[in-house]
C-alpha cells in the first residue's frame, strides 16, 4: 500500500512540475503553440525573441541564443545539445574592434535538428528537412533536404 501511495505522489508531483514548466514557458517566450514541449535543462538568451509553433519539442542541453528572432514552426524537433546562434562577430576588425552582428534563424514546419547540431546566424531550415547530429549549418537548408557534416553539406533530397 505504501508503495502505491508513493508512486501516486511521485506521479502527481511529476505532472505538476511538467504543467508548471509549460505555464512558465508560455509566459517567457514570445509565443508557444499547443502541445509544444521542453525537456530537461536548456539555456535561453532573450526568450522574448523566440516563437514556437504547435507540437514542437526541445530537448536537454540546448542553447537558444536569441539576440535576434528565432522562429520555430509546427512539428519541429530539436534534439539534445543543439545550439541556435543568432549573433556573431564580424570577420574584419575595425580599429582592432570586432563589432557584433545579429541575424534571425527560421526553422520551418516538420524539420528535425539532430543532437549537438549548430545553426549559425541567418540560417533558414526548410520544411521537413533533417540536420544530422553534430552538423554545423552555415548555409540555408532546402525543403526536404538532409544535411550533415562540418560544414553541413547536402546528403540527399527526401
Amino acid at each position: 500500500m505504501l508503495k502505491f501511495i508513493c508512486r501516486k505522489i511521485y506521479n502527481v508531483s511529476n505532472n505538476f512540475a511538467y504543467y508548471f514548466r509549460q505555464f512558465w514557458f508560455r509566459r517567457l517566450f514570445k509565443s508557444m503553440g499547443e502541445n509544444s514541449r521542453m525537456y530537461g535543462r536548456f539555456s535561453v538568451i532573450k526568450p522574448e525573441n523566440i516563437s514556437f509553433g504547435a507540437n514542437s519539442t526541445i530537448n536537454d542541453n540546448c542553447i537558444l541564443n536569441a539576440a535576434d528572432k528565432i522562429v520555430i514552426g509546427d512539428n519541429v524537433h530539436i534534439s539534445a545539445g543543439a545550439t541556435l546562434l543568432t549573433a556573431g562577430l564580424y570577420k574584419e576588425p575595425e580599429n582592432n574592434d570586432r563589432p557584433h552582428f545579429t541575424k534571425p534563424i527560421e526553422i520551418k514546419n516538420g524539420a528535425w535538428i539532430g543532437a549537438n547540431a549548430i545553426l549559425l546566424p541567418g540560417i533558414t531550415v526548410g520544411e521537413n528537412a533533417i540536420v544530422g547530429a553534430g552538423a554545423v549549418v552555415t548555409k540555408d537548408v532546402q525543403n526536404n533536404q538532409v544535411v550533415a557534416g562540418v560544414p553541413a553539406k547536402a546528403l540527399k533530397q527526401k
